[in-house]
Order: structure tokens, then sequence, then C-alpha cells
């Protein structure tokens, strides 16, 4: 009787346990520019909009020749926001437009890391407008996969132009190539592609990556950008979530009728021995 009890408690946790809520984090990180009389100031804002606690966030960003590294802040609560203020000097050669790339690292409860990427722009003394424009292809990579991240670029203008080429991804992902030179002619377009590689992406998630273009041209800094997205899938077992519950219900059910069917034997067992 107790094992039957047993089961029958089993069978209710499988079928009535309510569903479980994902919790999440997401980073909504900022940036602002200003010039204090004695040199450029950046700052760098970040807020939690997910529905759990982030731990150990910091930021790195680069802009021009510099490379900055924030202090760790040990947690950011939900719809809490944090920033830090960094100095920038000697970071530019020639006037143009310069890249600011941002990476917001963090970690969950269970200290898994994550980071995400974030882009903007400076413009050193003069702005610049690209004739260069970037636009990426949305990629899905299985989670012990990997793919082809493919990029078209167009060149509205009238001259050809080296560009040098940098995809950034988060660190959940892994891109095998390093700096790439691409010469694009005069109103053409070319396509390239760069291999891309699941580090430690959780599955059913996504990514932004971007591909960063930049080029001198007139004694200016000429940079642009596309960027697109990366499905992490799950792996190709062929098992669904639901599949793996009914099988994992299924094996409860028979286990339960097993023990039940042999506690039964021997409780019969027992009673003719007794007679």
């Amino acid at each position: 009787m107790r094992i039957s009890i047993a089961f029958i408690i089993v069978l209710i946790a499988v079928f009535f346990a309510p569903t479980a809520h994902a919790t999440y984090i997401s980073m909504e990180t900022g940036f602002e520019f200003r010039d204090d009389g004695h040199g450029l100031i950046l700052r760098l804002t970040t807020r939690n909009k997910g529905d759990e606690p982030a731990y150990a966030v910091q930021f790195e960003a680069s802009l021009g020749k510099v490379s900055i590294t924030g202090k760790t802040i040990p947690r950011l609560s939900v719809n809490e926001k944090a920033g830090e203020e960094f100095e920038i000097k000697d970071a530019f050669m020639i006037p143009g437009h310069y890249p600011l790339i941002i990476k917001t690292h963090y970690q969950d409860a269970n200290s898994y890391r994550f980071s995400s990427l974030t882009l903007g722009y400076y413009d050193h003394k003069t702005p610049v407008i690209s004739n260069i424009s970037v636009r990426g292809e949305e990629l899905d990579v299985s989670a012990n996969g990997g793919g082809k991240l493919k990029f078209i670029l167009r060149n509205s203008g009238d001259q050809a132009h080296m560009l040098t080429l940098d995809l950034h991804v988060p660190n959940e992902l892994a891109s095998i190539e390093g700096t790439r030179t691409l010469r694009i002619g005069p109103k053409s377009e070319e396509t390239i592609a760069f291999t891309v590689k699941n580090f430690s992406a959780l599955e059913n998630s996504s990514y932004a990556v971007f591909l960063l273009a930049q080029y001198q041209h007139d004694e200016k800094h000429n940079s642009t950008s596309g960027s697109t997205i990366v499905h992490i899938s799950p792996m190709s077992s062929g098992l669904t979530p639901s599949l793996w519950l009914l099988i994992t219900s299924g094996a409860v059910i028979v286990l339960g009728l097993a023990i039940f069917l042999i506690r039964r034997r021997g409780t019969a067992k027992q009673l003719q021995t007794q007679l």
C-alpha cells in the first residue's frame, strides 16, 4: 500500500506539476560623450531589464586606439542601473567617424558568464558619411556546431576602397577569423563569409553580432557596420522537450507498475505460505 501511494504521488507530480518560469537577464547598455574642458569623457551605463539579478557586471570598450576596462559591479538588481566614467586621451590619429565598441560582461546566480554587445560612434573634429553599407544574413547554429555568417557590402561611391573588416561576437560565440581586408570597387557589391561556432551559448537563445568596416579617405577616418542575429537551435537529437517529458512519464509509469506487481506477488506468496 505504501508503494502504491508513492506511485500515485509520482504520477500527480509528473502530470500536474506547474510549468517552470524561465528567468533571464537582459542588459540595456548606453553611452554618452562630453567635453569637460580638459578632455573627452565617456560615460557608460547599463540597466538590468531581466527578471533576476545580474552579478559581476563589468564594462569593456574600445574607441580609436584606446581600450578601457571598468570596475566590477558585484550585483545589479532587477531594473537597477549603474554607470561609470572614463577619460579618453590620444585615441585618434586623424579626423573622422570612429566606432565605439562596448562589451558588457555579467553572470547569473550560478556564475554562468554572459556578454552583450553595443555599438556606437564618435565624430572626431568633423562628421563623415560613409559610402559603404553592410547587410548581414541571419544564421541558425546548432548547440554543438557552427556555420557560415554572410555579409553583403555595397559601395555607392565613385571610388574604390580598401576595407578593414572585423567581426564582433559575444563571448558565447567564437569566430576563427581575425581581421580581414577587402577591396571593393566603385558602384559594386561584395559578399564575404565568416565561420562562427557555438562556444557556450545556450540552446534556443539568440545573439546580436555585427561586422565593422573601416577605411580612410581624403585624410579622414570612415567606419560603418551591419548587424545580424545568430540563433542557437537545440542539439539534433530529434527529441523535443515535450517528447522527453512523455518518455520520462512513461518510464515512471512502467517502473511504478513493476514495483506494484512485484510487491503484490510477494504479498500473495506470503498469504499462501500462511494458509
